[in-house]
């Protein structure tokens, strides 16, 4: 997931409603399973990696970072492990 959008948006309940998720969790929905997940920002280390597969998937994520002085964050959602 990228960030592209979160500062820019019209809607300010957009980039409050991450920032929850980033603090306290939620669920997500992968096919037919609900999991409880958290999410954070990409680390300086992770990001690149990413940033590859996500540019190799969706090619227009490069115009976005063209487009901008400011680095487009990657936000990483990952399931929180059962006893969290």
């Amino acid at each position: 997931m990228t960030g592209e959008r979160i500062v820019d948006s019209p809607h300010p309940w957009v980039a409050e409603h991450i920032r929850r998720f980033e603090q306290t969790g939620g669920t997500i929905q992968v096919r037919d399973q609900t999991l409880a997940a958290r999410a954070r920002t990409a680390t300086a280390r992770e990001r690149p990696r990413l940033w590859r597969l996500l540019t190799a998937m969706s090619p227009s994520y490069r115009e976005y970072q063209r487009a901008t002085a400011r680095e487009i964050p990657v936000v990483v959602i990952e399931p929180r492990s059962r006893s969290a």
